[in-house]
Parts: structure tokens; sequence; C-alpha cells
């Protein structure tokens, strides 16, 4: 019997999730992504706290913080529950609460306009059903899975030959349905008219759409003056501020809708947004995105107003957040992938491209 160090096992641990010691350590995204979809593959279904434990209690030892570990650990199955690797059923027999149990969700893929795929799913006792070729392909970047096909590959018909469910990328993005700028400001509008009066509005700041949008702090103002329907955030008798829509005469609110809107799945920032993106590119003043070749084989971009929630995820599933220099956030994409993200930004964001 040979004897190991706590290095050496966390190398080892590395290595049997199928990743590389040396670019991956035993508490990176991947690893943690790994170990739980290896344990979900035999546990589930299982509560979320389980699955955590059975992840968590294999580390004791090998890591220096124990709770930061734990946070790490729910905060990538989060993610994973997110990207489609597990779901969620609320099971409501329980007397005084209703338990959440995780589900293994069906092995299948993602396919992208380049010719890549993500991979969803995990398979019973961890048992991917690709060809070992085909397995021994798959790129890991974060909770993400993705195969890139050789030149004169077609990946989809291989896939579907192993029996893998095809999802189409917009139902997996999970996005809001496309519409013109003129619909969904629209959408808004009519909502403001159906409501009530508002009254006065305590603490009401609203985004300037006359102001420059390469700097998003700056568009913040008060409404004294100002008139016509601008999104805005309130100020509640308890809590954070509250974002919302509202009609202004002379600087007096007249009527006022609040995001998120009924029936809605997004945050009321993630609403509020998208509404602010599609009122520039009405005004003929699109908010804007940059990009620029920073490194061979892939492109940088840069935005300058924030995202919502949707795309954000969509664009940390295709590339990689970056450090934003001179802007708000950036992501790095392949080179293969640039031309589908360009045209989502022009068409479902409304943006306007500048730069290289």
């Amino acid at each position: 019997m040979r004897r190991i160090d706590a290095e050496q096992l966390r190398s080892r641990s590395v290595s049997a999730l199928g990743l590389d010691p040396t670019k991956y350590s035993l508490t990176s995204v991947e690893a943690i992504a790994g170990a739980l979809r290896r344990a979900a593959s035999f546990l589930c279904p299982c509560p979320e706290a389980s699955l955590v434990h059975n992840v968590l209690e294999p580390l004791r030892g090998l890591v220096s913080n124990h709770n930061l570990t734990k946070t790490l650990i729910e905060g990538v199955l989060d993610r994973l529950i997110a990207y489609g690797d597990l779901f969620e059923y609320r099971d409501f027999s329980h007397v005084n609460s209703a338990a959440t149990v995780l589900y293994l969700a069906p092995l299948s893929f993602v396919p992208r306009n380049s010719g890549a795929v993500f991979l969803t799913g995990i398979g019973a006792d961890h048992v991917l059903a690709l060809p070992s070729e085909l397995e021994a392909r798959i790129e890991t970047r974060g909770c993400v899975r993705t195969l890139t096909p050789l030149p004169g590959e077609t990946l989809r018909d291989t896939l579907l030959e192993s029996r893998l469910i095809e999802i189409p990328y917009e139902k997996w993005a999970k996005a809001p349905s496309a519409r013109g700028v003129v619909e969904h400001i629209a959408k808004y509008d009519q909502l403001l008219r159906e409501g009530p009066s508002s009254g006065d509005i305590p603490g009401l700041m609203v985004l300037d759409a006359a102001a420059t949008v390469d700097y998003y702090p700056a568009r913040w103002i008060g409404p004294k003056g100002r008139t016509g329907c601008y999104v805005a955030r309130r100020n509640p008798a308890y809590g954070a501020p509250l974002w919302c829509y509202v009609q202004l005469e002379d600087g007096v609110a007249k009527y006022m809708v609040d995001f998120p809107t009924k029936g809605s799945r997004w945050r009321g920032c993630d609403e509020a947004w998208h509404l602010q993106m599609a009122i520039d590119a009405h005004r003929g003043v699109p908010q804007k995105f940059k990009l620029s070749t920073a490194r061979p084989g892939s492109y940088d971009l840069h935005m300058y107003s924030p995202l919502p929630m949707w795309a954000e995820r969509r664009w940390e599933a295709i590339g990689t957040r970056i450090e934003a220099a001179n802007c708000l956030l950036a992501f790095r994409f392949p080179q293969i992938e640039i031309d589908e993200e360009r045209h989502f930004a022009v068409s479902s964001l409304w943006l306007a491209q500048v730069g290289d």
C-alpha cells in the first residue's frame, strides 16, 4: 500500500471526473459540476440537500473552507438546473411543506448554427451513451459541455443515432418571444393605459431616454419637468427599490405598472432593461456593443448597458465572461460563434455594433 498526500488525492479526484488536473482544481466550477453530475446519476431522484451533502462530504480535509465550498456547490447546482442537466419537481404530498426533488434530465443536445452542440442531461449510472472517441472530444467550460464538429462532420446525425434528444436552441434558451421594437413598446404602453392612476410615487428615478447610451449610471435622473413614458425605479415603504414603467406629465406620475408584470418569468430588472433597449432603438439611438479581436480565433464582445438575465445566461454558455475594461461587461466567443451572436445582439436586443 502506497500513501499519497492531499495534493495527490485532489489531482486524482479531478482526473476521475474526466478533467485535466493541470487545468482544473478540485473546487473549480468544472470539477464541482462533474461531481454533481456523477452523484446525481446514482442518487436521483433525491432532494437538493441530499445531493449537495453527498458531494460536499468527500471533500472534508481536502478544502480549506467547508462553508464556502458548500455555497459553491449549491450555486453550481442551481446552474446545472438552469442549463437543463437536472429538473425540479415540487412534491406537495408532504403535510407541512412542499419538498423539491431533483430528477435526471434525459441526455440531449442543443445545436448551434456553427455546427457545434451543447450537451445536456445526465445518464443513469453516469453513462453518457456516446461513442468513446466522441466522448473524448467533449470540451468543458464552467457548467457547459460542448462538442465542436471536425471538418465535414455532422454532429447532429451522430447524436441522433446515439438516441440523444435534440432540443431547439430557442427552447433551451427560454428567451422571450421575438417581436419588433414597436410591438414590444406597445405591449407595455397598453398595460399603462389599462392600469389605475398612480398618484405620487416616492423616491422615483427614471432612465433618461435622451441621455447617452454609453454610460448607464449617468442615465438615472429625477422626474422633475419630464413628460412621457419612462422605465423607472421607486422606493417602497420597505425593502429594495422596485422597477416600474411610468407615464409622466410635467414630472408628475399619472400611470404606473410594476415589473415584473403579471405572468412574467423574469426579474423586474430584466423586463425593464429589455424595454429600455427597445425604447432607445425606437428613438434612433440604440444601445451599443463592440467587437474586438484580442486573441486569434476569438472575438471579445463589450457591452455598455446591463443585460437581461436570459441574454447573459446565453452568452455565459456560449462564451466566457472576461474582465470588462472601459465597458459594463464583456464576453469572449469562439470565432465560429460570433456571426450568430452578432445577429442575436441586433435582432433580439436591438443593439448597434460599433468599432471593429
